[in-house]
């Protein structure tokens, strides 16, 4: 069984008000921006049309499904968007899609991300936790992973500046500032116990992948973050 965790960035995206269209599927999605959380099994589902993935990380996988696909579902049907049972089949063609295409053992935790919506498609940002892959997964073993590093979101540049000048150059080894949607993001390599204290205070722990930051993120300050800051806003 797979316990799915859901949330929205739709509203922090330059395709609001951009689109007729768009407007029109966001009310349909209007549900989808507060926390859901669906329990599936594993039954098989089977809908038209082919969508598009892309596999960004060893536990991070990118949906690209046209409008036209969603519409054949009936997720856009009127009323039909507020069926449970309607997402809850959703979400296992997409799980079904993941173990078809990369063989991926679904018993695990998953944070569905709505990227973005626009005329023609939706973009979704699957995350499973790492319990959910094969030991021997080839893309895992190839991927480096770096447990000195962490991830901090920030609602409001000035809580980056605040969490910045409260920092020691012996609590971190480089921090780098990026920004997406409407939050900012520090990456922080090395960083000491002080530190992930001190974030909890102004921020809190992304739940986006330094992955999809990179791919979808813009890159603001690298490596040197604290001492730039301090250099033009001190």
């Amino acid at each position: 069984m797979s316990r799915f965790f859901l949330y929205a960035g739709m509203h922090s995206s330059p395709f609001f008000g951009a689109f007729t269209a768009s407007k029109y599927i966001l009310r349909r999605f209007a549900n989808l921006l507060f926390p859901l959380t669906y329990y599936v099994g594993n039954h098989s589902y089977s809908g038209g049309g082919k969508m598009k993935l892309e596999r960004l990380s060893s536990n991070t996988v990118k949906f690209s499904i046209s409008i036209a696909e969603l519409e054949m579902k009936g997720i856009l049907e009127d009323d039909q968007w507020k069926d449970s049972l309607v997402w809850h089949e959703f979400f296992e063609g997409l799980m079904d899609e993941m173990y078809n295409e990369y063989g991926i053992d679904l018993e695990s935790t998953v944070t569905v991300e709505i990227n973005s919506v626009n005329a023609s498609e939706m973009v979704l940002i699957l995350t499973l936790s790492e319990e959910g892959f094969f030991e021997d997964d080839p893309f895992k073993e190839k991927e480096t992973v770096d447990e000195d590093l962490l991830l901090y979101k920030f609602g409001l540049f000035e809580d980056v500046l605040a969490f910045t000048y409260t920092l020691k150059y012996e609590d971190y080894e480089e921090i780098s500032l990026y920004f997406k949607g409407e939050s900012y993001y520090l990456e922080v390599n090395g960083g000491s116990e002080r530190l992930a204290s001190l974030a909890g205070e102004y921020g809190e722990k992304a739940r986006e992948t330094i992955h999809t930051l990179k791919e979808y993120g813009s890159k603001i300050i690298d490596k040197t973050c604290r001492e730039t800051l301090l250099q033009y806003f001190q």
